[in-house]
């Protein structure tokens, strides 16, 4: 189903909308475009908020109304349960609800349902665009969610970073990786005690470390570059903890 139907119809059903976006990357799981779009009552879930410090917390701003969700660790669930309620009595919405959930590949919208139920409903998995079909899924007594399929910009450069394509899909690992080391270089020098400072040198570094070489006993670029893509989309690294 393309996403213009498919947006077109879970908006329609849906008496409120959550849009989920990475804590991290805020603005680049931002569709402005389907924001716009929407005609119906909207909350920002700022999912994996375990990732990041209060200080990176307290700079996202523009949001709003929001709710920063750690879905792994249940952190937020019920202020999202009662944020969901507040606004629905905000705009005259009557019990149950019917809410849409949408966002992109792999910022956790399964496990953000999956949160707000308690236990296991809809499939998840850290492998990008996992849900392939509309469910229809009990929250509670007053609210019942639609998980869709993810969204995905193929024009956006930043796809594995952000995690809307999965890091094994990429062709060229190695262009991601740096591009993530230059990101985020301090965090990675950090968590993996890293000695080197040029992208290139510390993904050979990091290759040695781990000992992902090839049979020339030289660094596998291409295999640790997909390592690191995968602690990344995965949350093993951390900015706001150490390793």
């Amino acid at each position: 189903m393309k996403f213009e139907k498919l947006k077109n119809e879970v908006v329609k059903k849906s008496d409120l909308v959550l849009l989920v976006l990475d804590a991290r990357y805020p603005d680049r799981t931002y569709n402005e475009d389907l924001v716009r779009s929407i005609d119906k009552p909207l909350i920002y879930v700022l999912n994996k908020s375990d990732l990041i410090n209060k200080e990176e917390r307290g700079l996202i701003n523009k949001y709003n109304p929001k709710i920063f969700l750690s879905a792994k660790d249940r952190l937020g669930t019920q202020k999202l349960r009662d944020k969901i309620l507040i606004e629905a009595k905000r705009n005259n919405l009557e019990t149950p609800l019917l809410v849409g959930v949408i966002g992109y590949p792999n910022v956790g919208k399964s496990s953000v349902i999956n949160a707000l139920k308690g236990k296991k409903s809809a499939p998840t998995s850290s492998t990008s665009s996992y849900t392939k079909a509309i469910q229809i899924v009990k929250a509670t007594n007053k609210i019942k969610l639609i998980d869709t399929p993810g969204i995905l910009r193929k024009e956006d450069d930043d796809l594995v970073i952000t995690g809307k394509m999965d890091y094994a899909k990429a062709k060229d690992p190695d262009i991601h990786a740096t591009k993530l080391i230059k990101e985020e270089k301090d965090v990675i020098i950090k968590y993996y005690d890293l000695k080197k400072e040029l992208p290139e040198e510390m993904l050979e570094e990091l290759a040695f470390n781990k000992k992902m070489l090839n049979k020339g006993g030289e660094a596998d670029i291409d295999r640790v570059s997909r390592y690191l893509l995968k602690e990344w989309q995965t949350g093993k690294i951390r900015r706001n903890t150490k390793k």
